[in-house]
């Protein structure tokens, strides 16, 4: 098995996504540097990653021209724990207000909704940019000094 990052569940997330990416011929690319020493619970990564992850799968499985892949990006930086995942796509992104539309039943997305409640849980940021078939989540989560969140 591939060790992305020491931390087990993170690690078998990651696994099973690149796996899959890797059978739908989507390039998959990671930089992962996830501390050992967050407190963020396991629950709440899985959950905010794995629907991330999730959605740009998806995503690529869906696309009609060629030029797929997903790039995930984890570091801390200045006190904080930085996750970028890019995908591509074709297609329209569908929004009512500031929430996503789903592709699989046309309402609103349970998983961004609960990236969403999670960032806000942690006093987060969150961004999503999507243009020229690209995809761009960022969440950025406060680490106290200590290592663990405020």
């Amino acid at each position: 098995t591939l060790l992305y990052c020491e931390n087990a569940a993170i690690n078998a997330l990651i696994v099973y996504y690149a796996d899959l990416a890797q059978k739908n011929k989507i390039p998959f690319e990671t930089h992962i540097d996830y501390p050992s020493d967050i407190t963020l619970s396991d629950a709440d990564a899985v959950v905010l990653l794995g629907n991330l992850l999730e959605n740009a799968v998806e995503a690529c499985m869906h696309q009609t021209t060629e030029m797929k892949f997903i790039r995930l990006h984890i570091q801390k930086l200045q006190g904080m724990l930085i996750i970028t995942l890019d995908n591509s796509y074709s297609g329209c992104i569908h929004k009512e207000g500031e929430e996503f539309i789903s592709s699989k039943n046309n309402q609103k997305g349970i998983g961004t909704a609960s990236i969403k409640k999670i960032v806000s849980k942690h006093n987060g940021i969150l961004k999503f940019d999507y243009e020229n078939n690209r995809f761009h989540a960022s969440v950025m989560l406060h680490l106290s000094q200590k290592g663990g969140l405020l």
